[in-house]
């Protein structure tokens, strides 16, 4: 299990000759053991990060010879560079997909190789007419799709009502819903605020007609969809649903094969990113939004009532971050950083060995 950092140190991944001329010839042999700086690596609760914190932890153990190492698990993208530069946690991060800080000098960042993207997905058999944000704004009327016949009165009737998600279900108790004080305090809200575990827009605060859009939690998203479902009157409140609870969704969706078949609201508008090998398991599609652009970025604030967001999340190429200290105090680490990378076929491949759904929290 290579996305389960804890479990791997538990065994050798690195035996034979052929490593262990690596390590004689590097020197490596010598110093196992002997090292007395302890690394921390920073590791996100998606399963990517994982797969890159255990095989960074293995050839820290393996090859340089580092007996001790700290695993960070940080269940949100937040601050990760506070951690970094602190002096006592020094955290690496081998995957991170926030824009750096341009002022941070005690950290560097370069490219992991990997290009990724956030965004909304729908699955494929969604008609258009539900898959672009302009008929959904303008709560167009249709009844064809190209060759198929739907037989709707709105856009919107293709996707789940108020109250289709079960959290009471899915979380036994309200207070374990992954909307609640504690997480609006963590990402800066002050406003925005959680009924019964969604955010509701001023849109959808007393009118009928809403519908759900699906989101793992706050954390996650911070603020940015819930600004573009603000932003462009879509008539959605934003249920969190956790990563149990958004699979399950999907899964029935998946079932069905064709929305005539099942009746109404198959549809589902839900966030995820890519490169993820859930779009082989549930196949999927964007959801069309205005395109990102810097002027869209710098209306942002995590606060969704102040922000002026309303497009998508750019693609962009994931970074790799360290304290720039260590290349001086502990140059081989650093050495091991800078050289490491992966492209997207290469963390494709090992996503799949874990299963289609893995990396979602």
């Amino acid at each position: 299990n290579i996305s389960d950092p804890i479990a791997v140190s538990s065994l050798q991944c690195l035996v034979g000759p052929e490593f262990d001329t690596v390590r004689k010839a590097l020197h490596f042999d010598r110093i196992a053991g002997k090292r007395t700086y302890t690394p921390t690596i920073e590791m996100s609760d998606w399963g990517s990060s994982a797969i890159q914190t255990s095989i960074f932890r293995i050839l820290l153990e393996e090859m340089l010879g580092y007996t001790m190492f700290r695993v960070l698990f940080r269940p949100d993208k937040i601050n990760y560079h506070l951690r970094a530069k602190e002096h006592s946690c020094q955290a690496i991060n081998l995957e991170v997909w926030d824009e750096f800080p341009s002022s941070e000098e005690k950290l560097l960042a370069i490219p992991l190789g990997v290009v990724g993207r956030e965004s909304l997905y729908v699955p494929k058999t969604t008609p258009f007419l539900s898959s672009h944000f302009h008929p959904l704004q303008s709560n167009l009327n249709s009844t064809e799709d190209g060759s198929q016949t739907f037989q709707v009165s709105s856009p919107y009737d293709f996707f789940p009502a108020i109250g289709s998600a079960n959290l009471t279900y899915i979380f036994d108790d309200p207070e374990n819903y992954e909307c609640n004080g504690f997480t609006t305090d963590l990402i800066g809200w002050t406003q925005s605020k959680c009924l019964n575990g969604s955010w509701i827009p001023p849109l959808c605060s007393e009118m009928e007609g809403c519908k759900e859009l699906y989101l793992q939690h706050p954390e996650r998203s911070l603020g940015w969809y819930e600004a573009v479902i603000k932003n462009l009157d879509l008539k959605f409140r934003a249920v969190y649903m956790g990563l149990p609870g958004l699979l399950d969704q999907l899964e029935r969706v998946h079932l069905v094969q064709s929305w005539q078949e099942s009746g109404n609201n198959n549809g589902v508008i839900y966030h995820w990113w890519e490169p993820h090998p859930l779009h082989e398991r549930f196949p999927s599609s964007h959801f069309i939004l205005p395109e990102f652009s810097k002027e869209c970025q710098n209306k942002y604030s995590r606060e969704p009532l102040e922000s002026g967001v309303d497009c998508d999340r750019p693609i962009r190429s994931v970074l790799k971050v360290i304290p720039s200290v260590l290349e001086t105090s502990e140059p081989d680490l650093f050495t091991l950083w800078s050289r490491f990378f992966l492209n997207n076929e290469e963390q494709m491949e090992m996503m799949r060995l874990e299963g289609p759904w893995m990396g979602g929290g």
